[in-house]
């Protein structure tokens, strides 16, 4: 048995639409707020299980029913691999590097999660969302069904992506640090659409 970390603590995650500028002229829940979820179980010795956990394929579980199974180097998940988290239910499907979430990978809420069914997929990098990406919310979120596509730069929205409201309505455009900013386009379930600038998720004019 082997004492090693099962993975890096920080994680960004999405939790719910929000922003500086909150809502806009067009009466948005505005774009999703990144907040931290942290599993601090401050266990730090783990048993291999299964396989071998320094340089190969195995299957590592923590005391507190912390479990990693995948690709191992120098000790650390490195590769493809899957985490679950004993807590909250949460579970983590991709590739990892160094002991984090990195590179491609797919992140779902657990049951017991204040995000339960809350899911993304898409690029990470050192534990952040970071690159391109889908965020839906669950079942149990007040945003039910909404959907995030586009760009993440340090678990933020940024760049450039598009929003779907369950109720119709969408906006495709600029973002920056979660928040609808520079050109874009908002469409209404109504089929009327607005064109222009907003900042920080307020609509500033043409």
């Amino acid at each position: 048995m082997k004492n090693i970390i099962l993975m890096a603590l920080g994680l960004a995650i999405l939790a719910s639409p929000a922003c500086k500028g909150d809502s806009s002229d067009e009466g948005t829940p505005g774009s999703a707020v990144t907040q931290m979820q942290q599993n601090k179980y401050s266990v730090t010795t783990s048993g291999c299980v299964e396989g071998n956990c320094t340089d190969g394929t195995g299957t590592m579980i923590q005391p507190n029913g912390n479990k990693y199974t995948g690709q191992f180097k120098n000790g650390k998940p490195n590769g493809s691999g899957t985490a679950y988290w004993s807590i909250s239910g949460d579970t983590y499907n991709g590739t990892w590097k160094d002991d984090m979430m990195h590179g491609i990978g797919t992140y779902t809420f657990g049951p017991r999660s204040q995000w339960s069914g809350d899911t993304y997929t898409g690029g990470w990098y050192a534990d952040k969302m970071h690159g391109t990406g889908t965020y839906t919310f669950g079942p149990k979120s007040q945003f039910a069904g909404d959907k995030y596509v586009g760009g993440y730069k340090n678990g933020k929205k940024s760049g450039t992506g598009t929003y779907f409201w369950t109720d119709g309505n969408k906006y495709v455009g600029g973002w920056m640090d979660d928040c609808m900013h520079g050109r874009g386009v908002f469409s209404r379930k109504d089929g009327t659409v607005l064109k222009g600038t907003w900042r920080f998720d307020e609509y500033t004019g043409k």
